[in-house]
């Protein structure tokens, strides 16, 4: 699992411990850093526990709202990303959980009987924690436990998170014997061929791709290709994936890893100015300045745009094609 590099307040608490299959981040996003973040699609396992605040969180094509102490249970290879939280910041924890720190390798009875038959069950690929079910309420309190103790880096932290991680796969695994299927195959369809497109987007994303390579990757005419993914992303592909560019470009950027023109020209930029014209559009301010607010080095209020404000009224003008703006991807 990769670094999150949007979002200032961002730590990793497993960094100091020598844990390996488990990964415990702590996150308190400002309402506007929320939403710049592209999907993540990783091959572990996700939970979420939030500890103040709320916030949207986008599962492949569907939405949920996370509250205070509720939480999410995201399976491997489902698209994810967090979205609009209201009012204030949202500050949560997250660990990232590898099959086999639960199992007992490929073989094991563990792995077989508890562990694979849920990782890779389609229509189980996330599920929301709330405190009024017996098994969910245990495991956020599990999951809250991991995550302070993974922050106090206590003796015997390795044990503990080990300790407590196998309670959670237990009542999860009790969560997933007793749901009966739900989901229809024309949605479990649905998420895969997102999640298909996602990754293509994902892969190729420093390649000058055009619509017509993105539609036949998917086996769809361009005109559906636009409008599968703008009904189930909000954002036309174009969008995403300059979104999804920027995003990926931010380390180089706050470790000054080149130079802005060298930056811009690995993530897929014809050059600096069309880089500083899009990070301006994407995240609401130049590329210095979130660097250096970013490294604490500018003391003024969060510069990124709010995400979905302007939303609204540029849906109701026609969106003019500027020159910069490669016409393959229009």
């Amino acid at each position: 699992m990769s670094r999150f590099f949007v979002g200032r307040e961002v730590r990793k608490l497993t960094d100091n411990h020598e844990i390996s299959g488990i990964q415990v981040w702590h996150l308190n996003l400002k309402e506007k850093e929320l939403g710049h973040m592209a999907c993540r699609i990783e091959d572990t396992m996700q939970f979420i526990y939030i500890c103040r605040g709320n916030m949207v969180c986008q599962l492949n094509q569907d939405r949920t709202r996370l509250r205070s102490g509720e939480g999410l249970f995201i399976n491997r290879r489902t698209a994810y990303r967090f979205l609009d939280g209201g009012k204030g910041s949202c500050e949560f924890f997250l660990i990232s959980v590898e099959a086999d720190y639960i199992g007992d390798g490929e073989e094991g009875i563990i792995t077989g009987k508890y562990v694979r038959p849920l990782m890779e069950c389609v229509d189980f690929s996330s599920l929301k924690l709330e405190r009024r079910a017996e098994n969910q309420d245990a495991i956020l309190e599990y999951v809250k436990r991991a995550g302070n103790i993974a922050d106090s880096g206590s003796m015997c932290c390795e044990l503990e998170l080990k300790s407590l991680m196998f309670q959670v796969w237990s009542k999860l695994y009790a969560e997933f014997s007793s749901l009966s299927p739900s989901c229809k195959k024309s949605v479990l369809h649905e998420a895969e061929k997102l999640v298909n497109m996602l990754e293509f987007l994902h892969e190729h994303y420093r390649d000058k791709i055009t619509l017509g390579e993105m539609a036949e990757n998917s086996g769809v005419s361009s005109g559906e290709y636009c409008r599968f993914f703008k009904k189930r992303m909000n954002q036309t592909p174009f969008e995403y994936l300059q979104a999804y560019r920027i995003e990926q470009s931010l380390p180089e950027l706050l470790e000054k890893s080149g130079s802005i023109t060298q930056i811009a020209l690995r993530h897929g930029f014809t050059g600096s100015s069309y880089y500083a014209e899009t990070f301006k559009k994407e995240m609401g301010c130049a590329p210095g300045d979130y660097r250096k607010w970013c490294l604490g080095e500018l003391d003024v209020d969060c510069p990124l745009k709010l995400k979905g404000a302007d939303e609204s009224a540029s849906q109701k003008q026609p969106v003019k094609r500027q020159e910069s703006m490669p016409a393959h991807l229009l």
